[in-house]
């Protein structure tokens, strides 16, 4: 099965499937939880998470696996988090 195990400078590893959100935030404590809570109001479920850090920064990327593919609206919201810097969709 194939493998994700770097981007760009994040390293990781995530199995490419699905509905997934690629995202771009601070490295800082609460972060992952609003951005769980913000994807819960929409109703999406989380499947799996991915982290993914640099060795030094004070950034993260995050690869979510959704159960459904996520609105404009759910995307709205995340990007208005001042703790994000970018969210991206891949559907494979």
């Amino acid at each position: 099965m194939p493998r994700i195990i770097r981007i760009n400078d994040f390293y990781l590893e995530a199995v490419p499937e699905g509905h997934l959100l690629l995202i771009q935030s601070d490295d800082r404590p609460g972060v992952i939880g609003l951005i769980g809570t913000t994807l819960g109001r929409h109703d999406i479920n989380i499947n799996s998470m991915q982290v993914g850090q640099k060795y030094h920064g004070r950034k993260n990327i995050i690869l979510l696996s959704t159960g459904s593919r996520v609105g404009k609206e759910a995307l709205e919201e995340l990007i208005g988090l001042s703790q994000v810097d970018s969210v991206r969709t891949i559907e494979l």
